[in-house]
């Protein structure tokens, strides 16, 4: 279910045949292993392409991170009153498992009540487009990172005002960037994957809460989807099943950040507000490809997965392709900013990782394809998807640590987009890797079929290159 941000897994809250205390108090649960504690100002782009971003990331401090929020004393009626007191938030009681809806008023009332009659667990509010968005800006890394702030067409994104995920002017775009989570104390949410492998930041901006962190080895993984499947979740705690089980402890003014794919647990031990949000990104698509993968074979419900999660896809493979060839495949609706010039070296986690992508869209069946309608010729650009893999596969890690995000990438504003009027343009500006297995015959793209050596062309090699 939906759950401490968007998960992908199911929530128990009441009916457990273990005892919470007991996992709170054991000492078989460590974070020296699974958790980095960082300083803001380490955290960059150079950072990430050196290291990678595999294990979760704990900052005392948010110094450095260029994150905001409100002062302490902003008030739980502010928040109501900003984002409105009339929206719906989906609430479940713990002790009868009953699923209903409330407005934020009431549930503001029952969170400020000092003695409660009964236990409620609520799903994270998303804020985007409300006047409580000024006040929460995300880590800068957050928004260098972020696929929607990376490649979604801006002035697109721009012209959403709903609050939920849902087609807007015919401009729809993934609105999972800002949640706030007001928990109670008691409040527990079981192991689960968030949506579509999304990473997540969370920043506790009052009370405390306790994290169980399992990550997602091909082991974990296996043993997290028996344990989906058996329907026990209630009599076994999933941690327990496992090798190593991290845990680690969140107080006010802590800012934690979660990898893709892994697997956590969450209880609340003070009433508490919580900032955070979802983002995909470049160094994580493999394992955000993978999520989607089983949220696919295990039926997962389309409204509890990451919203526009294929037409986001096909935005990245637009981008890729534009910064490694200098070839738009955007309708001419959409301005895009000038092309970067000259060769650009791929990390290993990118390369790998638009192959997955060009993969996994070149599969998808006709009708699940969603291409998006503001990207124009979908096969063309899926074949220029695996040339960009091929040219880039022997890039050389020391070469890819620039501190520069190839998606955010671009040329000179003065410099006229780069054009490419035949084949042989294309292939004087690439790095090709030839082999003897070329398909000699005519590629009927261009003028050089004419030539005995046809396959040498852009369109002949990208014909015998690309994986069947």
């Amino acid at each position: 279910t939906y759950s401490e941000g968007g998960a992908f897994g199911d929530e128990i809250d009441g009916v457990r045949s273990y005892s919470l205390q007991d996992k709170l108090d054991s000492t078989s649960y460590t974070d020296s292993y699974f958790v980095k504690r960082m300083e803001g100002k380490d955290l960059t782009i150079s950072y990430l392409q050196k290291y990678g971003f595999t294990i979760p990331l704990l900052f005392n401090d948010k110094v450095g991170l260029g994150l905001r929020v409100p002062t302490p004393n902003f008030s739980v009626n502010r928040i109501i009153t900003y984002v409105g007191s009339r929206r719906k938030l989906d609430v479940t009681d713990v002790k009868t498992q009953k699923k209903f809806k409330i407005n934020f008023k009431r549930w503001g009332k029952y969170y400020q009540e000092p003695i409660k009659d009964k236990l409620l667990n609520v799903n994270p509010l998303e804020f985007s487009n409300t006047k409580l968005e000024k006040y929460v800006k995300s880590p800068n890394i957050v928004r260098e990172l972020d696929w929607v702030d990376c490649v979604w067409p801006r002035h697109f994104k721009g012209s959403q005002t709903k609050s939920t995920n849902v087609k807007y002017g015919g401009t729809p775009y993934p609105k999972v960037q800002k949640f706030c989570l007001m928990s109670v104390k008691g409040c527990y949410t079981d192991f689960h994957i968030d949506f579509g492998g999304a990473s997540v930041w969370i920043h506790i901006f009052k009370g405390s809460k306790v994290f169980w962190i399992v990550p997602p080895t091909d082991v974990n993984i296996s043993l997290y989807e028996q344990w989906i499947l058996s329907g026990k979740q209630g009599d076994t705690f999933f941690g327990d099943t496992v090798k190593e089980c991290g845990r680690v402890t969140l107080n006010a003014g802590d800012t934690f950040f979660i990898p893709t794919g892994w697997i956590y647990a969450v209880y609340t031990t003070k009433d508490s507000i919580v900032f955070g949000g979802h983002f995909l990104h470049s160094f994580g698509i493999q394992e955000q490809l993978r999520v989607a993968k089983a949220e696919e074979s295990t039926n997962v419900p389309e409204k509890f997965r990451y919203p526009f999660f294929i037409e986001t896809l096909w935005y990245v493979l637009e981008r890729y392709v534009y910064c490694g060839l200098g070839i738009s495949h955007l309708t001419e609706s959409v301005v895009p900013p000038p092309a970067p010039v000259g060769y650009i070296h791929f990390s290993l986690q990118e390369i790998y990782g638009i192959y997955e992508i060009t993969r996994y869209l070149h599969g998808l069946p006709s009708y699940g394809k969603r291409v998006p309608p503001f990207v124009k010729n979908p096969s063309e650009l899926i074949k220029y998807g695996y040339s960009v893999y091929n040219t880039h596969i022997h890039d050389q890690p020391e070469d890819v640590i620039s501190g520069k995000l190839i998606l955010q990438m671009q040329g000179d504003k003065e410099r006229k987009k780069r054009s490419h009027n035949s084949a042989g343009d294309m292939n004087s500006k690439m790095k090709i890797r030839k082999t003897g297995n070329a398909n000699p015959s005519g590629c009927r793209r261009s003028c050089q079929c004419k030539r005995p050596e046809c396959a040498k062309c852009f369109f002949g090699i990208n014909r015998w290159l690309m994986p069947n």
